[in-house]
């Protein structure tokens, strides 16, 4: 995908440590705190990449911008709904943190914006793809915040049927009713009698009257 004169460095020492701590949590106030440490890992991930400044110090003709790759969708939405300015602080760093499914899109819009430059030696236009690249990644994360509110409000509507009010008080009824038919020693019909049983019409001669 790259020019064959230009590298980019991808980082994929991701610190997944700390988000699987944060999903092992139970309780509340550790996943409030380990949330925090996770976010402040990410960021830290971020400094020590930039600080690299693999632009200098190689001697191959890499890009300004490195790469630190988001095993899934998921953390990269979860990191957006915890640290909303994260990623755009982080481009500011010059690194871009990138999932499998943006990876290959990032990779086209550089492969594009490396040409423009070689061809028209404009930088400006470079920006304006990355600009349009960022208004993008934008638009899918707010798609991908809408699914999770709708996957939220799903889950709890399955709550109060499952266990809400109305629940209980069918459970109740149904258990006094049980209770009832154990009072007047009623035996439980057997399953083989409680489906549904087809009704065959009677035969026409048989109502006949000799």
């Amino acid at each position: 995908m790259m020019p064959p004169d230009r590298v980019l460095y991808m980082d994929v020492k991701f610190p997944m440590d700390s988000y699987t701590a944060f999903v092992a949590a139970v309780d509340q106030t550790s996943r409030d705190s380990l949330k925090k440490d996770f976010i402040t890992a990410v960021r830290a991930r971020v400094t020590e990449l930039q600080k690299r400044d693999y632009a200098v110090v190689t001697t191959e003709h890499s890009l300004d911008y490195v790469l630190l790759f988001v095993p899934n969708e998921s953390i990269t939405g979860f990191i957006h709904e915890a640290d909303p300015n994260l990623i755009d602080w982080a481009l500011a760093q010059k690194v871009v943190l990138c999932s499998p499914l943006n990876l290959y899109a990032f990779l086209v819009v550089i492969r594009q914006a490396t040409e423009s430059f070689h061809t028209e030696q404009a930088a400006s236009h470079m920006m304006q793809l990355m600009n349009k690249f960022k208004v993008q990644w934008e638009k899918y994360v707010k798609s991908l915040d809408q699914v999770k509110k709708s996957f939220d409000k799903m889950q709890g509507e399955l709550d109060v049927l499952t266990v809400g009010a109305r629940y209980k008080k069918l459970a109740g009824e149904v258990k006094k009713i049980d209770d009832l038919r154990k009072q007047q020693n009623v035996p439980e019909l057997p399953a083989s009698e409680l489906a549904d049983d087809e009704i065959e019409p009677q035969d026409a001669d048989e109502d006949e009257v000799d």
